[in-house]
Protein backbone atom coordinates (compact mmCIF):
# COMPACT_ATOMS: atom_id res chain seq x y z
CA UNK A 1 0.00 0.00 0.00
CA UNK A 2 1.66 3.07 -0.71
CA UNK A 3 2.78 5.94 1.78
CA UNK A 4 -0.07 8.32 1.00
CA UNK A 5 -2.42 6.32 1.44
CA UNK A 6 -1.39 5.00 4.30
CA UNK A 7 -0.92 8.43 5.52
CA UNK A 8 -4.96 9.42 4.49
CA UNK A 9 -6.37 6.33 6.72
CA UNK A 10 -4.46 7.54 9.70
CA UNK A 11 -5.54 11.31 9.01
CA UNK A 12 -9.34 10.15 8.49
CA UNK A 13 -8.87 7.57 11.35
CA UNK A 14 -9.53 9.58 14.45
CA UNK A 15 -12.34 11.30 12.84
CA UNK A 16 -14.29 8.39 11.58
CA UNK A 17 -13.76 6.59 15.46
CA UNK A 18 -15.20 9.93 16.94
CA UNK A 19 -18.42 10.19 14.59
CA UNK A 20 -18.90 6.38 15.23
CA UNK A 21 -18.42 6.93 19.41
CA UNK A 22 -20.78 9.69 19.19
CA UNK A 23 -23.11 7.38 16.90
CA UNK A 24 -22.74 4.75 19.69
CA UNK A 25 -23.96 7.24 22.39
CA UNK A 26 -26.30 9.07 21.22
CA UNK A 27 -28.15 6.44 19.33
CA UNK A 28 -27.97 3.69 21.58
CA UNK A 29 -26.60 5.21 24.80
CA UNK A 30 -23.24 2.88 24.60
CA UNK A 31 -21.10 5.42 26.05
CA UNK A 32 -19.24 3.69 28.34
CA UNK A 33 -18.09 0.85 25.93
CA UNK A 34 -18.05 3.01 23.15
CA UNK A 35 -14.27 4.47 23.72
CA UNK A 36 -12.71 1.13 22.65
CA UNK A 37 -13.31 2.44 19.63
CA UNK A 38 -10.59 4.99 19.66
CA UNK A 39 -8.11 1.32 20.29
CA UNK A 40 -8.31 1.33 16.57
CA UNK A 41 -6.25 4.24 15.76
CA UNK A 42 -2.78 2.92 17.93
CA UNK A 43 -3.85 -0.76 16.10
CA UNK A 44 -4.32 0.44 12.69
CA UNK A 45 -1.23 2.06 12.86
CA UNK A 46 0.77 -0.82 14.01
CA UNK A 47 -0.73 -3.09 10.90
CA UNK A 48 -0.23 -0.29 8.67
CA UNK A 49 3.63 1.05 9.05
CA UNK A 50 7.05 0.10 9.65
CA UNK A 51 8.33 -2.42 12.41
CA UNK A 52 9.17 0.71 15.02
CA UNK A 53 5.99 2.72 14.76
CA UNK A 54 4.33 -0.91 15.48
CA UNK A 55 5.74 -1.37 18.26
CA UNK A 56 4.93 2.24 19.45
CA UNK A 57 1.42 1.31 18.47
CA UNK A 58 1.21 -1.50 20.41
CA UNK A 59 3.22 -0.16 23.35
CA UNK A 60 0.36 2.90 23.39
CA UNK A 61 -2.39 0.26 23.27
CA UNK A 62 -1.19 -1.72 26.35
CA UNK A 63 -0.65 1.39 28.18
CA UNK A 64 -4.05 2.62 27.44
CA UNK A 65 -5.47 -0.73 27.94
CA UNK A 66 -3.40 -0.96 31.45
CA UNK A 67 -4.65 2.36 32.23
CA UNK A 68 -8.40 2.07 32.30
CA UNK A 69 -8.35 -1.59 33.56
CA UNK A 70 -5.70 -0.70 36.60
CA UNK A 71 -7.57 2.20 37.22
CA UNK A 72 -11.28 0.62 37.10
CA UNK A 73 -9.87 -1.98 39.68
CA UNK A 74 -8.44 0.39 41.94
CA UNK A 75 -10.10 3.61 41.55
CA UNK A 76 -6.86 5.33 41.56
CA UNK A 77 -7.61 7.80 37.94
CA UNK A 78 -5.56 10.35 39.15
CA UNK A 79 -2.45 9.40 39.71
CA UNK A 80 -1.89 6.41 37.08
CA UNK A 81 -2.64 9.10 33.75
CA UNK A 82 1.17 9.36 34.66
CA UNK A 83 1.64 6.12 32.73
CA UNK A 84 1.07 8.07 29.61
CA UNK A 85 4.10 9.91 30.03
CA UNK A 86 5.66 6.87 29.14
CA UNK A 87 4.73 6.92 25.42
CA UNK A 88 6.87 9.42 24.09
CA UNK A 89 9.94 8.24 25.98
CA UNK A 90 9.25 4.70 24.66
CA UNK A 91 9.29 6.43 20.79
CA UNK A 92 12.47 8.41 21.56
CA UNK A 93 13.95 5.15 22.02
CA UNK A 94 12.98 2.60 19.88
CA UNK A 95 12.60 5.81 16.74
CA UNK A 96 14.66 4.36 13.50
CA UNK A 97 18.51 5.75 12.88
CA UNK A 98 19.28 7.64 10.13
CA UNK A 99 20.99 5.64 7.29
CA UNK A 100 24.59 6.73 6.27
CA UNK A 101 25.30 8.04 2.70
CA UNK A 102 27.12 4.69 2.73
CA UNK A 103 24.44 2.82 4.07
CA UNK A 104 22.08 4.10 1.91
CA UNK A 105 24.76 3.40 -1.76
CA UNK A 106 24.81 -0.31 -0.54
CA UNK A 107 21.44 -0.75 0.21
CA UNK A 108 20.77 0.63 -3.76
CA UNK A 109 23.06 -1.14 -4.97
CA UNK A 110 22.53 -4.51 -3.29
CA UNK A 111 18.56 -3.66 -4.33
CA UNK A 112 17.53 -6.44 -7.06
CA UNK A 113 15.50 -5.70 -9.76
CA UNK A 114 13.13 -8.86 -9.59
CA UNK A 115 12.34 -7.18 -6.04
CA UNK A 116 8.84 -5.82 -5.89
CA UNK A 117 9.59 -3.88 -2.57
CA UNK A 118 9.01 -0.22 -3.51
CA UNK A 119 12.10 0.38 -5.46
CA UNK A 120 12.32 2.86 -8.31
CA UNK A 121 14.70 3.27 -10.79
CA UNK A 122 13.25 6.35 -12.22
CA UNK A 123 13.32 7.80 -8.86
CA UNK A 124 17.11 7.01 -8.25
CA UNK A 125 18.32 8.29 -11.60
CA UNK A 126 15.81 11.49 -11.13
CA UNK A 127 17.79 11.66 -7.65
CA UNK A 128 21.14 11.08 -9.34
CA UNK A 129 20.70 13.64 -11.98
CA UNK A 130 19.83 15.85 -9.57
CA UNK A 131 22.76 15.35 -7.33
CA UNK A 132 25.08 15.73 -10.44
CA UNK A 133 23.57 19.30 -11.30
CA UNK A 134 24.16 20.31 -8.00
CA UNK A 135 27.66 19.64 -7.69
CA UNK A 136 28.22 20.28 -11.09
CA UNK A 137 27.22 24.32 -11.04
CA UNK A 138 29.20 24.40 -7.30
CA UNK A 139 32.45 22.66 -8.93
CA UNK A 140 31.80 25.87 -12.16
CA UNK A 141 30.89 28.57 -9.18
CA UNK A 142 34.50 27.69 -7.05
CA UNK A 143 36.42 27.60 -10.61
CA UNK A 144 35.29 31.42 -11.51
Amino acid sequence: MKLYLKGRIMAALPIVCTIAYLLMGFLADLWHPGWVVFLAIPLFAAILFNKNLKLVSIYTTVISVAYVVTSALTGLWHPLWIAFLTIPIFSIFTRPRHLTAEEFCDMVENQHDDCNCGYDAEWEEKIEKEFEEKFDSKDEENKK
